[in-house]
C-alpha cells in the first residue's frame, strides 16, 4: 500500500483524494498541504482523515509518506518533482507537467537518477501514452491505477459517485467557485 500526500487542495486535488476514498488496495492518502491553510482545507482533511501539513517541505520530510500527488499550479511542478526526487518520494503530477522541454527533462532526469516512479495525469488521455509509467514496478502500477480511478471520479463527479456525500460536497465547491468567479470578474 502506497502512503501518499497530496499537495494542493483545490477542486481537482480534492477530487483526486475522493477518487480513492472508498478503500483502494494500492494507495491511501495520509496527508495534505495547500497554500492557504483555510478552514475549508482543515474541514476537508478532517473529513478525509488526512494530516494537514504546514507546507510541501514538511510533506517531503515525513518518513510515513511514500509518494506525493501534485495538484498544484503548473509553474511549481518542476521544482516540486525535483525536490520529491531528492527526498526519495514517488510522484504523480497533474498536467501540465512542465512549462518547457528543459524543465520536463530536468524533472524526469531527477526521478530517473533517484530510481523513482513519475506518473503524469492526463484525465482524458490514455495511460499508454505515458512511457514514464510503462514499467511493471509496484509504484508504476499504482500510478496507472490511480490515473484510472481519478478519470473515473472526474467523469462521474456530477452523477453517481462511490463516495458517500461526495456529490453534495462537489456541488458546494462548484457553487463557491462560480461565486468567486462572479465576484472576481465584477470587481
Amino acid at each position: 500500500m502506497i502512503k501518499a500526500g497530496v499537495a494542493g487542495l483545490g477542486w481537482w486535488g480534492k477530487t483526486l483524494v475522493e477518487a480513492v476514498a472508498d478503500g483502494s488496495d494500492e494507495i491511501e492518502f495520509v496527508a495534505a498541504t495547500t497554500r492557504s491553510l483555510s478552514s475549508d482545507a482543515q474541514a476537508f482533511c478532517k473529513d478525509q482523515g488526512l494530516e494537514l501539513l504546514p507546507n510541501y517541505e514538511a510533506m517531503l520530510d515525513d518518513p510515513g509518506i511514500d509518494a506525493v500527488v501534485l495538484a498544484t499550479p503548473h509553474s511549481l511542478h518542476v521544482p516540486q518533482v525535483v525536490a520529491a526526487a531528492a527526498a526519495g518520494k514517488h510522484v504523480f503530477c497533474e498536467k501540465p507537467f512542465a512549462l518547457d522541454k528543459a524543465g520536463a527533462k530536468a524533472a524526469v532526469a531527477a526521478m530517473e537518477k533517484a530510481g523513482l516512479t513519475l506518473g503524469l495525469g492526463y484525465n482524458r488521455g490514455s495511460i499508454r501514452q505515458s512511457p514514464i509509467c510503462a514499467s511493471a514496478s509496484a509504484p508504476a502500477r499504482w500510478a496507472r491505477s490511480f490515473i484510472s480511478r481519478a478519470r473515473c471520479a472526474f467523469r462521474t463527479r456530477s452523477t453517481s459517485s462511490p463516495m458517500p456525500g461526495a456529490p453534495a460536497a462537489r456541488r458546494r465547491r462548484a457553487a463557491a467557485s462560480r461565486q468567486w468567479a462572479f465576484t472576481s470578474s465584477t470587481g
